[in-house]
């Protein structure tokens, strides 16, 4: 079996400057007053304060460097081949909200090596959400499928193979752009109709180009948003007719089955995407694509 390549990254932290003003300020020379003795509380009232900025600052500067930290570490975990602190390195980086394609792909990588195939699969597509067109994790992604028990899944739609591989941000830019474009040269138009001649195949154009962008931004959203994406992470798992324990077996479905969630009740998921059609099994036997 051959051996999923590794991604690495590098996030670098900035220290804040700190600044430390006098305590008391002087007074003129003079005859001794009540202004000019000591202020025993003044100093360590400020030092109290300068210590809790400091400890604030730390603080921070802390909570911003974790995530870069937690990810060298999955990194010198993965080269030790300790892959199940690996994958605790990684899933502490995503639980802080430092969220990339290179933390999913290395958690999917761990994940792989650590013989967990729908767990790897499961953050192989989120990685492919995105970075779409990135060739390793497309690479890793058809990999794995190929050591999943039953084969990969049935093969998107031609409608979805022709689509350009781009994430729903990008896809939103894109239909922006062209819809203000197109819009532009209907403006235009009707400013100057003796361009009518110029501008008509622009319009057209861009109307084709508009439509197909809008269709594209609607599948993406449909597929990201709407949908519920689920992978089987225990082997074995038992697809049932009905939501009960007693109710009786569909099929038994692989550890890495994808599968569609169309319902939900007490614990148990509906799912469609199975070789003999829908069926039952419990929450806790499938992983959910974040939305």
């Amino acid at each position: 079996m051959s051996t999923p390549p590794m991604n690495s990254d590098a996030n670098r932290g900035a220290e804040a400057p700190h600044s430390r003003r006098p305590c008391a300020a002087s007074d003129a020379a003079g005859s001794p007053t009540l202004s000019h003795l000591p202020a025993p509380t003044c100093l360590p009232h400020r030092t109290s304060w300068l210590f809790l900025l400091l400890l604030i600052l730390a603080a921070t500067v802390r909570a911003a460097d974790a995530p870069a930290v937690n990810f060298e570490r999955g990194n010198l975990q993965y080269e030790k081949n300790d892959y199940t602190e690996a994958i605790a390195s990684y899933t502490r980086v995503l639980e802080s909200g430092k969220i990339s394609a290179s933390v999913c792909y290395n958690l999917g990588n761990a994940c792989f090596k650590a013989g967990q195939l729908g767990r790897a699969l499961l953050w192989y597509r989120h990685a492919e959400r995105l970075a779409p067109r990135d060739p390793d994790i497309q690479a890793n992604l058809r990999f794995t499928r190929t050591q999943i028990q039953g084969g990969p899944p049935a093969p998107a739609s031609r409608w979805r193979r022709a689509l350009p591989r781009l994430t729903l941000d990008q896809w939103t830019v894109l239909t922006a752009v062209l819809t203000w474009g197109w819009l532009g040269l209907w403006s235009l138009l009707h400013l100057n109709p003796s361009l009518a001649a110029r501008l008509r195949l622009p319009i057209v154009a861009g109307g084709v180009a508009l439509l197909f962008s809008a269709m594209g931004l609607f599948t993406t959203w449909h597929d990201q948003g709407l949908t519920r994406h689920a992978v089987v992470v225990q082997p074995e798992t038992i697809l049932r007719h009905g939501p009960l324990d007693e109710s009786p077996s569909l099929q038994t479905l692989p550890d890495g089955q994808e599968l569609v969630v169309l319902d939900e009740k007490r614990g148990w998921f509906q799912v469609s995407g199975a070789s003999r059609g829908v069926g039952w099994l419990k929450t806790n036997q499938v992983a959910l694509l974040r939305p």
